[in-house]
Protein backbone atom coordinates (compact mmCIF):
# COMPACT_ATOMS: atom_id res chain seq x y z
CA UNK A 1 0.00 0.00 0.00
CA UNK A 2 2.84 2.39 0.88
CA UNK A 3 4.57 1.67 -2.44
CA UNK A 4 1.33 2.23 -4.36
CA UNK A 5 0.72 5.55 -2.66
CA UNK A 6 4.33 6.62 -3.31
CA UNK A 7 4.10 5.77 -7.01
CA UNK A 8 0.78 7.58 -7.32
CA UNK A 9 2.22 10.66 -5.63
CA UNK A 10 5.32 10.71 -7.82
CA UNK A 11 3.37 10.40 -11.08
CA UNK A 12 0.96 13.22 -10.30
CA UNK A 13 3.65 15.40 -8.76
CA UNK A 14 5.35 15.26 -12.17
CA UNK A 15 2.10 16.02 -13.96
CA UNK A 16 0.76 18.83 -11.78
CA UNK A 17 3.99 20.53 -10.71
CA UNK A 18 6.49 20.19 -13.53
CA UNK A 19 4.12 20.33 -16.49
CA UNK A 20 2.20 23.54 -15.67
CA UNK A 21 5.43 25.55 -15.63
CA UNK A 22 6.03 24.98 -19.34
CA UNK A 23 3.81 27.83 -20.61
CA UNK A 24 5.84 30.33 -18.55
CA UNK A 25 8.72 29.67 -20.96
CA UNK A 26 6.72 31.45 -23.66
CA UNK A 27 7.63 34.69 -21.91
CA UNK A 28 11.17 34.17 -23.19
CA UNK A 29 9.87 33.08 -26.60
CA UNK A 30 7.66 36.16 -26.98
CA UNK A 31 10.42 38.43 -25.72
CA UNK A 32 12.66 36.94 -28.39
CA UNK A 33 10.01 37.54 -31.04
CA UNK A 34 9.57 41.14 -29.94
CA UNK A 35 13.31 41.67 -29.78
CA UNK A 36 13.63 40.30 -33.31
CA UNK A 37 10.88 42.67 -34.38
CA UNK A 38 12.68 45.59 -32.74
CA UNK A 39 15.89 44.71 -34.53
CA UNK A 40 13.93 44.34 -37.75
CA UNK A 41 12.44 47.77 -37.19
CA UNK A 42 15.87 49.24 -36.56
CA UNK A 43 17.57 47.64 -39.54
CA UNK A 44 15.11 46.44 -42.22
CA UNK A 45 12.07 48.48 -41.16
CA UNK A 46 14.37 51.17 -39.81
CA UNK A 47 15.78 51.58 -43.28
CA UNK A 48 12.22 51.61 -44.60
CA UNK A 49 11.21 54.23 -42.03
CA UNK A 50 14.29 56.28 -42.91
CA UNK A 51 13.44 56.07 -46.59
CA UNK A 52 9.89 57.22 -45.85
CA UNK A 53 11.21 60.07 -43.72
CA UNK A 54 13.45 61.15 -46.63
CA UNK A 55 10.82 60.78 -49.36
CA UNK A 56 10.54 64.22 -50.94
CA UNK A 57 6.83 64.09 -51.70
CA UNK A 58 5.96 62.78 -48.24
CA UNK A 59 8.31 65.28 -46.62
CA UNK A 60 6.70 68.16 -48.53
CA UNK A 61 3.23 66.99 -47.46
CA UNK A 62 4.34 66.71 -43.82
CA UNK A 63 5.94 70.16 -43.92
CA UNK A 64 2.76 71.62 -45.40
CA UNK A 65 0.64 69.58 -42.95
CA UNK A 66 -1.35 68.45 -45.96
CA UNK A 67 -3.31 65.53 -44.55
CA UNK A 68 -5.29 64.64 -47.72
CA UNK A 69 -2.04 64.59 -49.71
CA UNK A 70 -0.44 62.24 -47.17
CA UNK A 71 -3.41 59.88 -47.35
CA UNK A 72 -3.19 59.85 -51.14
CA UNK A 73 0.57 59.30 -51.25
CA UNK A 74 0.96 56.83 -48.37
CA UNK A 75 -2.39 54.99 -48.44
CA UNK A 76 -1.51 52.32 -51.03
CA UNK A 77 1.93 51.77 -49.52
CA UNK A 78 0.39 51.36 -46.06
CA UNK A 79 -1.92 48.64 -47.34
CA UNK A 80 1.07 46.86 -48.87
CA UNK A 81 3.07 47.15 -45.64
CA UNK A 82 0.13 45.81 -43.68
CA UNK A 83 -0.32 42.80 -45.95
CA UNK A 84 3.36 41.95 -46.39
CA UNK A 85 4.96 43.00 -43.10
CA UNK A 86 2.12 43.11 -40.55
CA UNK A 87 2.45 46.87 -40.08
CA UNK A 88 -0.69 48.05 -38.27
CA UNK A 89 0.30 51.67 -37.51
CA UNK A 90 1.71 54.34 -39.79
CA UNK A 91 1.36 57.78 -38.27
CA UNK A 92 2.72 61.27 -38.80
CA UNK A 93 3.10 63.81 -36.00
CA UNK A 94 3.50 67.55 -36.14
CA UNK A 95 6.70 69.00 -34.65
CA UNK A 96 6.61 70.36 -31.13
CA UNK A 97 5.69 73.98 -30.64
CA UNK A 98 8.64 76.44 -30.53
CA UNK A 99 9.97 76.48 -27.00
CA UNK A 100 7.91 73.43 -26.09
CA UNK A 101 9.37 70.45 -24.27
CA UNK A 102 7.84 67.94 -26.67
CA UNK A 103 5.92 66.17 -23.90
CA UNK A 104 2.87 66.06 -26.19
CA UNK A 105 2.71 66.01 -29.97
CA UNK A 106 -0.27 66.65 -32.21
CA UNK A 107 -1.25 63.93 -34.64
CA UNK A 108 -1.23 64.86 -38.32
CA UNK A 109 -2.54 61.60 -39.75
CA UNK A 110 -3.03 57.94 -38.84
CA UNK A 111 -3.09 55.79 -41.96
CA UNK A 112 -4.76 52.92 -40.09
CA UNK A 113 -7.54 55.08 -38.62
CA UNK A 114 -7.80 58.17 -40.86
CA UNK A 115 -10.82 59.52 -38.97
CA UNK A 116 -8.65 60.01 -35.86
CA UNK A 117 -6.38 63.02 -36.25
CA UNK A 118 -5.59 66.40 -34.73
CA UNK A 119 -5.42 65.13 -31.14
CA UNK A 120 -2.57 65.72 -28.71
CA UNK A 121 -0.86 62.57 -27.44
CA UNK A 122 1.56 62.19 -24.55
CA UNK A 123 3.72 59.08 -24.83
CA UNK A 124 7.23 58.21 -23.80
CA UNK A 125 8.32 57.37 -27.35
CA UNK A 126 6.91 60.66 -28.68
CA UNK A 127 8.75 62.62 -26.00
CA UNK A 128 11.96 60.74 -26.74
CA UNK A 129 11.90 61.22 -30.51
CA UNK A 130 11.14 64.93 -30.03
CA UNK A 131 14.01 65.24 -27.57
CA UNK A 132 16.61 63.05 -29.27
CA UNK A 133 15.74 63.75 -32.91
CA UNK A 134 16.80 60.19 -33.76
CA UNK A 135 15.28 56.73 -34.29
CA UNK A 136 13.36 55.54 -31.22
CA UNK A 137 11.79 52.10 -30.64
CA UNK A 138 9.75 50.56 -27.85
CA UNK A 139 6.58 48.72 -26.81
CA UNK A 140 3.94 51.21 -25.77
CA UNK A 141 0.25 51.51 -25.04
CA UNK A 142 -1.58 54.12 -27.08
CA UNK A 143 -5.15 55.15 -27.80
CA UNK A 144 -5.41 52.55 -30.59
CA UNK A 145 -3.65 49.56 -29.01
CA UNK A 146 -0.55 47.99 -27.49
CA UNK A 147 2.07 48.48 -30.17
CA UNK A 148 5.72 47.87 -30.94
CA UNK A 149 6.72 51.27 -32.32
CA UNK A 150 9.56 52.81 -34.33
CA UNK A 151 9.69 56.61 -34.73
CA UNK A 152 12.04 58.91 -36.66
CA UNK A 153 12.18 62.63 -37.41
CA UNK A 154 11.20 63.91 -40.86
CA UNK A 155 13.70 66.55 -42.03
CA UNK A 156 13.44 69.13 -44.78
CA UNK A 157 16.82 70.71 -45.45
CA UNK A 158 18.05 69.88 -41.97
CA UNK A 159 14.91 71.27 -40.29
CA UNK A 160 12.63 68.82 -38.45
CA UNK A 161 9.15 69.26 -39.91
CA UNK A 162 7.48 66.32 -38.19
CA UNK A 163 7.87 62.72 -37.08
CA UNK A 164 7.06 59.45 -38.82
CA UNK A 165 5.95 56.36 -36.92
CA UNK A 166 5.59 52.71 -37.92
CA UNK A 167 4.18 50.11 -35.56
CA UNK A 168 2.83 46.62 -35.19
CA UNK A 169 0.30 45.52 -32.60
CA UNK A 170 1.80 43.06 -30.12
CA UNK A 171 -1.27 40.84 -30.38
CA UNK A 172 -0.46 40.02 -34.00
CA UNK A 173 2.61 38.11 -32.83
CA UNK A 174 0.37 35.68 -30.93
CA UNK A 175 -1.39 34.46 -34.06
CA UNK A 176 1.99 33.58 -35.56
CA UNK A 177 3.03 31.78 -32.37
CA UNK A 178 -0.20 29.75 -32.41
CA UNK A 179 0.47 28.76 -36.02
CA UNK A 180 3.97 27.57 -35.09
CA UNK A 181 3.22 25.86 -31.76
CA UNK A 182 -0.44 24.82 -31.88
CA UNK A 183 -0.97 26.42 -28.46
CA UNK A 184 -3.50 29.16 -27.71
CA UNK A 185 -2.80 32.65 -26.42
CA UNK A 186 -4.65 35.65 -25.07
CA UNK A 187 -3.56 39.27 -24.60
CA UNK A 188 -5.25 41.53 -22.04
CA UNK A 189 -4.63 45.22 -21.28
CA UNK A 190 -5.04 47.09 -18.00
CA UNK A 191 -7.89 49.58 -18.54
CA UNK A 192 -6.42 51.96 -15.96
CA UNK A 193 -3.75 52.91 -18.51
CA UNK A 194 -6.22 53.64 -21.35
CA UNK A 195 -8.60 56.51 -22.03
CA UNK A 196 -12.11 55.13 -22.51
CA UNK A 197 -13.19 57.74 -25.08
CA UNK A 198 -10.09 57.30 -27.22
CA UNK A 199 -10.47 53.53 -27.10
CA UNK A 200 -14.08 53.83 -28.24
CA UNK A 201 -13.09 56.23 -31.03
CA UNK A 202 -10.35 53.89 -32.25
CA UNK A 203 -12.74 50.92 -32.32
CA UNK A 204 -15.34 52.95 -34.18
CA UNK A 205 -12.76 54.17 -36.70
CA UNK A 206 -11.90 50.54 -37.50
CA UNK A 207 -15.55 49.52 -37.66
CA UNK A 208 -15.25 47.36 -34.54
CA UNK A 209 -17.59 46.99 -31.57
CA UNK A 210 -16.72 49.00 -28.47
CA UNK A 211 -15.82 46.28 -25.94
CA UNK A 212 -14.88 48.65 -23.11
CA UNK A 213 -17.62 47.38 -20.77
CA UNK A 214 -17.05 43.67 -21.37
CA UNK A 215 -14.80 43.41 -18.29
CA UNK A 216 -14.38 45.58 -15.22
CA UNK A 217 -10.62 46.10 -15.24
CA UNK A 218 -9.28 44.53 -18.44
CA UNK A 219 -9.58 44.68 -22.20
CA UNK A 220 -9.22 41.49 -24.20
CA UNK A 221 -7.46 42.51 -27.40
CA UNK A 222 -6.46 39.10 -28.72
CA UNK A 223 -7.83 35.61 -28.02
CA UNK A 224 -6.87 32.64 -30.17
CA UNK A 225 -9.02 30.26 -28.07
CA UNK A 226 -12.25 31.44 -29.76
CA UNK A 227 -13.72 32.54 -26.43
CA UNK A 228 -14.37 30.99 -23.04
CA UNK A 229 -10.86 30.27 -21.78
CA UNK A 230 -10.15 33.86 -20.73
CA UNK A 231 -13.21 34.28 -18.56
CA UNK A 232 -11.40 35.50 -15.43
CA UNK A 233 -7.86 36.74 -16.15
CA UNK A 234 -6.03 38.72 -13.44
CA UNK A 235 -4.55 42.19 -13.67
CA UNK A 236 -1.05 42.33 -15.20
CA UNK A 237 0.50 44.02 -12.15
CA UNK A 238 -0.67 41.09 -10.00
CA UNK A 239 1.57 38.71 -11.95
CA UNK A 240 5.24 38.17 -10.99
CA UNK A 241 7.82 39.43 -13.47
CA UNK A 242 8.86 35.90 -14.39
CA UNK A 243 5.30 34.75 -15.01
CA UNK A 244 3.36 32.08 -13.16
CA UNK A 245 1.85 28.65 -13.75
CA UNK A 246 -1.91 28.44 -13.22
CA UNK A 247 -2.47 24.69 -13.19
CA UNK A 248 -4.92 22.65 -15.23
CA UNK A 249 -8.40 23.45 -16.52
CA UNK A 250 -10.99 21.54 -18.52
CA UNK A 251 -13.18 22.74 -21.36
CA UNK A 252 -15.34 20.66 -23.67
CA UNK A 253 -13.76 17.38 -22.60
CA UNK A 254 -10.23 18.67 -23.21
CA UNK A 255 -7.61 19.40 -20.54
CA UNK A 256 -5.38 22.48 -20.71
CA UNK A 257 -2.37 23.61 -18.75
CA UNK A 258 -2.32 27.39 -18.22
CA UNK A 259 0.27 30.04 -17.56
CA UNK A 260 0.55 33.83 -17.73
CA UNK A 261 3.21 36.53 -17.72
CA UNK A 262 3.16 40.33 -17.75
CA UNK A 263 4.51 42.60 -20.50
CA UNK A 264 6.20 45.87 -19.57
CA UNK A 265 5.88 48.97 -21.68
CA UNK A 266 8.74 51.31 -22.58
CA UNK A 267 8.28 53.06 -19.21
CA UNK A 268 8.64 49.79 -17.28
CA UNK A 269 4.98 49.48 -16.26
CA UNK A 270 3.06 46.20 -16.32
CA UNK A 271 0.25 47.21 -18.66
CA UNK A 272 -0.48 43.91 -20.42
CA UNK A 273 -0.41 40.18 -19.86
CA UNK A 274 -0.13 37.17 -22.14
CA UNK A 275 -2.02 33.99 -21.24
CA UNK A 276 -0.88 30.63 -22.58
CA UNK A 277 -3.03 27.52 -23.02
CA UNK A 278 -1.57 24.15 -24.01
CA UNK A 279 -3.79 21.18 -24.76
CA UNK A 280 -2.46 18.29 -22.67
CA UNK A 281 -5.45 15.97 -22.95
CA UNK A 282 -3.42 13.10 -24.41
CA UNK A 283 -0.60 13.64 -21.93
CA UNK A 284 -2.98 13.56 -18.97
CA UNK A 285 -4.61 10.41 -20.36
CA UNK A 286 -1.17 8.81 -20.74
CA UNK A 287 -0.25 9.78 -17.18
CA UNK A 288 -3.46 8.23 -15.90
CA UNK A 289 -2.80 5.09 -17.91
CA UNK A 290 0.70 4.87 -16.42
CA UNK A 291 -0.84 5.42 -13.02
CA UNK A 292 -3.33 2.57 -13.52
CA UNK A 293 -0.62 0.25 -14.82
CA UNK A 294 1.68 1.15 -11.93
CA UNK A 295 -1.06 0.60 -9.39
CA UNK A 296 -2.02 -2.70 -11.04
CA UNK A 297 1.60 -3.84 -11.03
CA UNK A 298 2.05 -2.79 -7.42
CA UNK A 299 -1.21 -4.50 -6.55
CA UNK A 300 -0.07 -7.74 -8.21
CA UNK A 301 3.28 -7.40 -6.45
CA UNK A 302 1.51 -6.85 -3.13
CA UNK A 303 -0.63 -9.98 -3.70
CA UNK A 304 2.48 -11.99 -4.56
CA UNK A 305 4.30 -10.72 -1.47
CA UNK A 306 1.25 -11.49 0.65
CA UNK A 307 1.09 -15.01 -0.78
CA UNK A 308 4.79 -15.56 -0.11
CA UNK A 309 4.50 -14.17 3.41
CA UNK A 310 1.43 -16.31 4.00
CA UNK A 311 3.21 -19.42 2.73
CA UNK A 312 6.28 -18.74 4.86
CA UNK A 313 4.07 -18.07 7.85
CA UNK A 314 2.18 -21.31 7.25
CA UNK A 315 5.44 -23.27 6.97
CA UNK A 316 6.68 -21.73 10.20
CA UNK A 317 3.41 -22.57 11.95
CA UNK A 318 3.52 -26.18 10.72
CA UNK A 319 7.11 -26.54 11.84
CA UNK A 320 6.26 -25.03 15.18
CA UNK A 321 3.44 -27.46 15.74
CA UNK A 322 5.65 -30.37 14.67
CA UNK A 323 8.27 -29.28 17.18
CA UNK A 324 5.66 -29.04 19.90
CA UNK A 325 4.47 -32.59 19.22
CA UNK A 326 8.02 -33.85 19.23
CA UNK A 327 8.50 -32.35 22.67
Amino acid sequence: IALALAADTLIFAWLFVRLPRRPVRYRTVLRGALLAAVLLAIYARGAMLGALARDRDLTAAVAARDRPRLLTLAGPTYQEFRARHGITHWNYWEPEEPGGAGAALRNLVRLGTPAMHGDLAERVTLARVAREKALVTGIELGSTGFVLRALAPVRDGGRVVGYAELGREVGTFLSGMKARTGDDFGLVLDKRSIDARRWASARAARGERNDWNDRDDLLLVRDTTRGGALADPVLPDALPDGGTALGLSSDGGRTFVRGAFPIHDVAGRKVAAVWVFRDVTELVAEARRVRRDALAALGAFAVLVAAIVGAVFEVLVIRGRAADRAD
